[in-house]
């Protein structure tokens, strides 16, 4: 039997080998969010997984206080999780699967807290995130460097590059973190090796944020660099060298930028056009609060609310689905009311108690968690990256002391670690058979939904029910053009009535419809044109 030694031991290998080697492994993909990108499937999987490895150890070691950031956190689960009850049956499966990485992260959170780390392991951890941000780097250039679109990422030339996340932005929060780690291990350690190591990424992590010209990512960078400065200002010499070396990688980012071999490849963002949406997104999401500040208007509503909300009182229609406040503080209030909100701030207050927690090293351990954090108030990182949200709850996990006051263990403690544990292998059985649900869906779109026999036999749709949903739907209308069964445009049309319902697809609003005037259902079709012409001024 494994002694608990070792599985702390299987943890950090497990952690550390997912940020230096899986996360980094690209698999085919039809792009979206969350569970849509293999990306996430295989981090829940690995997260699953530390949970169940973790959680095997609850059973043999005493139960251990719940600092106050835990209590909070629950709090805040807690309250996050009241919607749900009231939220429509049409989108609850979205807003169980919101809470589900919400309790996923609560649960890791608190296993992480029962092990004991030795301060080898948790540099190890740290360190493994930081050559996960610099494998990231080099993907990055080679991205830059690629011509041909026949390429193991299928990554388009010429556009502007975003790693493995797909998402530039979300590239240069993880990258901004990366360096803010690199500031630490220059600040914390007598390692010769190990600190010029370091010293060389505080150089190469903001040349490549500056070719990113990722705002947030500059913010994240100045935010960590100014309260370490804070923290260390007993250590002058190494603060100054650190900046020098921050602006060379600055200066360094400039001139390649307008270099010959880049100028060509990386354009001069205009930021105005993206300036002006995420404030009309904001707008339309403060008038969301304001017409329903206590309940809200449910979880999986925001979509479609948004965009008949902003052209309604602000004049102005979106050019594609806005899924998000781009604030997680007014997207939550916004779609969960209250209880949201004050779950929310539940915690928040959480995240800010980490701060002056028993370790010695928790504000600048706390420090290295800003880019993300910060993130998360100007988009959405978390539903795009899982990666994102693993990172963050380690950095939060490595504020606390190793040394925490001892419980005797209860009933109740031990119930809910068998429950904990017995969900997460069921979780990690339930992610690996969602890659394989990947794949089959994603062939099934790249060759024209032709052949539904192996969606058919998919012992798992449900890590992906949208999209399965929605592709068995579409391939209803394609078998239609063949066969002409009029059963095939009813369940098409009574899925795609609900479906717009939560979604602005104009695809699917231009097949209904068709349906509805093919059916001769005047009244519907009228409805729905006018539900377009919202959405999509002009489109009829």
């Amino acid at each position: 039997m494994l002694t608990n030694k070792r599985l702390t031991y299987s943890v950090v290998f497990l952690i550390s080998c997912y940020f230096m080697i899986l996360m980094h492994i690209y698999a085919p993909n039809m792009g979206g969010l969350g569970l849509k990108l293999p990306g996430n499937i295989l981090c829940w999987g690995i997260i699953s997984l530390v949970i169940f490895i973790a959680g095997i150890s609850l059973f043999s070691l005493p139960a251990h206080a719940l600092p106050q950031s835990l209590k909070l956190f629950i709090l805040g689960g807690i309250l996050l999780s009241l919607p749900a009850f009231y939220t429509s049956q049409v989108v609850l499966s979205t807003a169980l699967i919101r809470l589900a990485g919400l309790w996923g992260g609560i649960a890791l959170f608190w296993v992480l807290i029962q092990l004991r780390f030795s301060s080898q392991q948790r540099k190890f951890l740290l360190l493994s995130v930081l050559v996960g941000a610099l494998i990231e780097w080099g993907i990055t250039l080679w991205q830059l460097k690629t011509h041909s679109y026949d390429n193991w990422m299928e990554f388009v030339p010429g556009t502007r590059p975003y790693g493995i996340f797909q998402q530039i932005n979300v590239l240069a929060s993880f990258l901004a973190t990366g360096y803010a780690i690199a500031l630490w291990f220059c600040l914390n350690t007598a390692n010769r090796l190990l600190t010029n190591f370091c010293r060389i990424a505080v150089v190469m992590l903001p040349t490549m944020l500056v070719i990113l010209q990722s705002r947030v990512g500059y913010l994240g960078c100045a935010a960590v660099f100014v309260l370490l400065c804070v923290v260390y200002r007993h250590q002058p010499r190494k603060i100054l060298l650190l900046l020098a070396l921050s602006l060379c990688g600055v200066a360094i980012g400039e001139l390649l930028k307008n270099s010959h071999w880049l100028a060509p490849l990386v354009a001069i963002v205009d930021k105005e056009g993206s300036n002006s949406e995420r404030i009309y997104i904001m707008k339309s999401a403060i008038e969301m609060i304001r017409q329903r500040p206590i309940m809200g208007w449910g979880y999986g509503h925001f979509e479609y609310v948004v965009a008949r909300v902003s052209p309604q009182l602000l004049h102005h229609t979106f050019p594609y689905p806005i899924p998000h406040a781009h604030n997680e503080f007014l997207f939550g209030w916004a779609e969960g009311g209250i209880a949201a909100a004050a779950g929310m701030l539940a915690i928040a207050a959480g995240y800010l108690t980490l701060i002056k927690g028993n370790n010695r090293y928790a504000l600048p351990l706390w420090a290295l968690s800003l880019p993300i954090a910060l993130h998360t108030m100007t988009e959405y990182p978390l539903y795009q990256s899982a990666a994102h949200w693993l990172t963050l709850i380690l950095l939060c996990r490595l504020c606390i002391s190793e040394q925490p006051a001892e419980l005797p263990q209860k009933k109740t403690y031990k119930v809910v670690a068998a429950a904990v544990v017995s969900i997460s292998f069921c979780a990690v059985v339930f992610f690996a058979s969602g890659f394989k649900t990947h794949q089959v869906l994603t062939e099934f779109e790249r060759t024209g939904m032709k052949n539904s026999a192996p969606v058919a036999q998919l012992i798992n749709p449900w890590v992906q029910w949208e999209r399965y949903n929605y592709d068995r739907h579409v391939a209803m209308l394609l078998q239609f053009n063949q066969t002409h069964d009029a059963a095939l445009l009813d369940n098409f049309y009574r899925w795609g009535s609900e479906y717009v319902g939560q979604h602005n697809d104009l695809n699917v609003y231009r097949s209904l419809i068709s349906i509805a005037r093919h059916q001769h259902n005047d009244a519907d079709e009228q409805k729905l044109r006018e539900q377009l012409a919202i959405i999509k001024p002009g489109s009829n």
